[in-house]
């Protein structure tokens, strides 16, 4: 998040901070390109797990051409359903709509929103970011997306992927395949889906207290993520995969304790969610 140009002087600005106030020290969802940079402080660096991106020329040219991606658009245009990508300012109508699809999906066994690294719905919030999102043969919204900013101008990045629970299968499919399709429109070169925890970590760490210290961070409700359905749903994609860390001090904290402690940060106030 932020500037690139920025990053080691805040880095070294906020471990100065950790010191003066006896504070351990932990960044979530570091990229390769500044392994180093944390290497310098003295942190171990965790494997997470990894991103999936989407090179949109290759995604538009060829993935969504083969057999089984023309399945599912042609099925989705022959049921009338519509795409509309809408930028800000977005009226009070449309995110009431949003609103009871995201309480819908909600309603599925083991969700609850989560906040700090993960997005959860909040009227202030998804008023000022892009939206995509589908409407079926009936004109009712059954599934959105929202964008949100990167300093990488290159980049698209997502946030909440909601569907009503009554949506045929494929939706969130078709809804990400219109939006890759528009972004790249608008000048896009890379879409960024978001991490799939678990993914690519040696045997070690996969059954390991890492693997204990991620389900504990991306449970929901007491019921654990499906991470290997998030995978498989990425992974239709066709993306690269870019690896993303935990930097924390090893000396300090343990993997668990570290887990503990962002579970909850994760956790959004009831009176956030009105």
């Amino acid at each position: 998040i932020g500037d690139p140009a920025s990053f080691e002087a805040a880095l070294q600005e906020f471990s100065q901070f950790c010191r003066k106030h006896a504070f351990a020290m932990t960044f979530v969802h570091v990229g390769e390109r500044h392994k180093a940079l944390y290497a310098q402080h003295a942190l171990k660096l965790q494997k997470l797990g990894e991103e999936a991106v989407v090179e949109l020329e290759q995604y538009a040219t060829r993935t969504c051409r083969n057999k089984k991606w023309r399945n599912v658009i042609n099925r989705f245009q022959k049921l009338g359903y519509s795409f509309e990508l809408r930028t800000p300012p977005h009226s009070a109508t449309l995110l009431k709509e949003l609103r009871r699809v995201s309480d819908d999906w909600l309603t599925a066994p083991g969700r609850t929103e989560r906040g700090f690294v993960l997005g959860y719905f909040d009227y202030e919030y998804l008023a000022n970011c892009t939206i995509g999102f589908l409407r079926n043969e009936e004109k009712q919204i059954v599934s959105f997306v929202n964008l949100v900013e990167s300093y990488d101008v290159d980049e698209a990045n997502m946030d909440l992927l909601r569907q009503r629970s009554d949506s045929p299968s494929n939706t969130n499919d078709y809804l990400l395949h219109c939006v890759l399709l528009a972004v790249q429109q608008q000048g896009f070169t890379r879409f960024n889906l978001g991490l799939c925890p678990l993914v690519g970590l040696k045997d070690r760490d996969a059954k390991g207290p890492v693997s204990s210290a991620l389900n504990l961070v991306y449970s929901f409700g007491g019921k654990l993520y499906s991470f290997k359905g998030l995978y498989q749903f990425k992974a239709k994609f066709d993306p690269s995969w870019r690896t993303s860390y935990l930097a924390y001090e090893p000396n300090v904290l343990g993997l668990l304790k570290i887990a503990q402690a962002l579970n909850a940060a994760m956790k959004v106030r009831s009176d956030k969610l009105s």
